[in-house]
């Protein structure tokens, strides 16, 4: 039996990560179970790198990133995940929020006083308000936190377009924060 292109991932992903879903013929996976299972590890969850990741080479490839740019980006963009969302790795954020273990928030941080600093990245609504310069709107398509926070994919595109246009700066501005061992790490530019 040949498999497609797809069935041949699953079954590898199923071999590697979850092999209680392959069976000895390569070509027999219980596709529900490795579905079931496969969601579980690539959904957004407290402090979970895996889904951060995939969502990054996703969005990356699909903005034209070549693989070797990708790999060479990935430590840089994880620590700008780490800082800017506290360690939960959650891509719904807007600055102050706290969330559970399902990156659900349990409490506003519209008091916080950075509410426009959205998604993965803190996207700062001076890059997507349109009355304070807004280019990610113009640009991309984001013109509210919601639209940055409306899906993992749609967080790290904002972020990864806000990279693209300013290197490390936007996380890089201040003394204090070109001290930092993120702004001391290396961009390399798609």
């Amino acid at each position: 039996m040949k498999l497609t292109h797809r069935a041949a991932v699953l079954a590898l992903t199923a071999a590697l990560a979850c092999p209680g879903v392959a069976h000895a013929d390569d070509a027999v996976v219980d596709r529900a179970a490795l579905e079931a299972l496969l969601a579980q590890a690539f959904a957004p969850a407290y402090g979970n790198t895996f889904a951060a990741h995939a969502v990054y080479v996703d969005v990356a490839t699909t903005r034209g990133w070549a693989p070797e740019v990708i790999e060479a980006n990935w430590p840089l963009v994880e620590a700008i995940l780490a800082r800017e969302t506290g360690g939960s790795f959650c891509p719904n954020l807007r600055g102050g929020d706290q969330v559970d273990s399902q990156c659900r928030v349990t409490r506003s941080g519209s008091a916080s006083g950075h509410y426009s600093d959205s998604g993965w990245f803190q996207v700062n609504g001076v890059h997507w308000d349109v009355r304070r310069g807004g280019w990610l709107c113009r640009q991309e398509g984001y013109c509210s936190a919601d639209d940055i926070i409306a899906t993992p994919q749609t967080s790290m595109d904002a972020g990864l377009a806000l990279l693209e246009r300013g290197g490390k700066g936007p996380w890089c501005f201040s003394t204090r924060s070109r001290r930092s061992a993120l702004c001391r790490m290396t961009y390399t530019a798609p």
